[in-house]
């Protein structure tokens, strides 16, 4: 989906990831991924945002601002950053990053262990195209909404990580089936009222036998999927920008600020206003 925010171009886009409760035990696990193209004043300056971030330059400039030391980086560098900590990054000349937010139980053993070897937030691939390519086909499985397996995913930020380890990674290409082609139109269509009939029809199914199927390979019903994943989108817009909640509900699909509202406390137990004050965020990705 289209990204949103100060500096940030309008060809940029973002993708969000619904992880399982059983997931986040087992794996690393994205929470977005995007491919942004900034102009000058893009910036992002937080307070926290619960994960960790791995940035790929494609090309142009950044800097990065962390424990009160400022870095540039270089096209073709790399940035590790504890999002968890305030943290200030951006482009003085503009930029196109690949990126991803991603968590995990082990996630911090990670960070730390390939922090220490690197020069603050920058650090250095063994293989900087493999790690490059295990960035790409991450957003790419999440661009192109391929319902590869939790693990499959896990394996592109692990393969990433681990070429800052001294190792290299690799992950195949899949195929769509009929199933996989109805969650496709689900997760592109997430602005959109969508009908159950319409989905099913993606996969040459019956409403029954598409729902039973759906919920076994994806865990949830394919009503709940695309409330989960407006929610997914909605928090991360919250968190990550100054947007007002009527702007953040249209956007995410919710129809009006009413519906969003009442949608979200059932979900997450507060306001949206609740939630985005509590988080102390600052403004962008």
């Amino acid at each position: 989906m289209r990204a949103y925010g100060k500096g940030i171009l309008p060809t940029s886009r973002i993708f969000f990831y619904a992880v399982q409760p059983e997931e986040k035990a087992l794996f690393l696990y994205p929470l977005c991924s995007g491919l942004y193209q900034c102009d000058s004043t893009y910036v992002v300056n937080r307070r926290n945002y619960d994960s960790f971030l791995l940035l790929y330059l494609v090309h142009g400039s950044c800097y990065v601002q962390a424990d009160g030391v400022r870095q540039s980086l270089k096209p073709g560098g790399f940035l590790l950053l504890d999002c968890y900590r305030p943290h200030i990054y951006g482009s003085d000349d503009g930029c196109e990053i690949l990126w991803v937010h991603f968590d995990g139980a082990m996630a911090r053993e990670y960070y730390r262990y390939i922090s220490v070897r690197g020069q603050g937030p920058r650090v250095l691939p063994a293989d900087g195209a493999l790690a490059r390519r295990c960035l790409e086909r991450l957003y790419t499985a999440l661009a192109e909404h391929r319902p590869v397996g939790a693990a499959r995913i896990s394996s592109y930020i692990t393969g990433a990580l681990t070429e800052f380890m001294s190792a290299p990674a690799d992950a195949p290409v899949h195929d769509l089936s009929g199933m996989e082609q109805a969650h496709v139109y689900i997760t592109e269509n997430l602005d959109k009222p969508l009908a159950l009939e319409e989905i099913a029809a993606q996969a040459n199914l019956s409403v029954y036998y598409f729902t039973r199927r759906f919920k076994k390979e994806f865990g949830c019903t394919p009503h709940d999927y695309p409330i989960l994943a407006r929610l997914k989108a909605a928090r991360f817009y919250l968190e990550s920008t100054e947007q007002s909640v009527k702007e953040i509900a249209w956007r995410c699909g919710f129809g009006n600020a009413s519906t969003f509202c009442t949608c979200f406390r059932k979900n997450t137990g507060c306001t949206p206003g609740f939630y985005r004050s509590s988080r102390h965020v600052g403004q962008n990705l």
